[in-house]
């Protein structure tokens, strides 16, 4: 094995091993802090890592400043990123060559509608008090690449405004900020499109 070759082993198996990390159970709060960051950083929103706490208790999740999010994710349906973390680090650890380093991704494309239907039925089957809703801010990550314009219908108003603000962020990094009530915080109010 040449020393490049051997480099490049070594530098993707850390790089797996990392990810295998990422996507563990330990390490949920910082892929939720990771996503508010994410949010913030399209909506052009300053701030130092440090203002991203995670909440104390099993919700929300993460508070920023004024604002405290609950995280969900829109994904492939019984996608297993962790299973399939580690065994991309499986095959890095059993490469001989640079084409076993080789991993395929494909990315899935989704529209805006789609993304819209996805948020209303997560909203269905998502229990908790009103109390709980009126003081949150419900942020969802899609992990497709969404395409088209940012026009959409939805039934469930009614369930959107139950909550403090309702919003996504896009692994191709589009966000939208889709419902702010007049108490939410004013970043949120502001990235409301009329």
């Amino acid at each position: 094995m040449t020393d490049p070759l051997r480099e490049a082993i070594r530098e993707t198996v850390e790089a797996r091993k990392e990810a295998v990390n990422f996507f563990s159970n330990n390490s949920k709060q910082e892929r939720e802090k990771w996503v508010v960051g994410q949010f913030l950083r399209k909506m052009g929103i300053e701030f130092v890592e440090n203002e991203l706490m995670p909440a104390t208790g099993l919700a929300p999740d993460i508070i920023f400043r004024d604002a405290a999010f609950e995280i969900k994710e829109i994904d492939v349906e019984g996608r297993r990123r962790h299973d399939e973390k580690k065994e991309e680090l499986k095959k890095a650890q059993a490469a001989s060559s640079l084409d076993d380093l080789l991993s395929s991704y494909e990315f899935k494309e989704i529209s805006f509608q789609g993304v819209v239907d996805r948020v209303d039925k997560a909203l269905k089957r998502y229990v908790c008090s009103p109390d709980f809703s009126k003081k949150t801010n419900i942020l969802f990550y899609v992990n497709y690449t969404v395409l088209g314009e940012h026009c959409f219908t939805s039934q469930n108003f009614e369930i959107w405004k139950q909550w403090r603000s309702l919003s996504m962020v896009s692994n191709n990094n589009v966000f939208y900020v889709f419902w702010a009530a007049v108490d939410a915080p004013s970043f949120l109010k502001m990235g409301v499109v009329k």
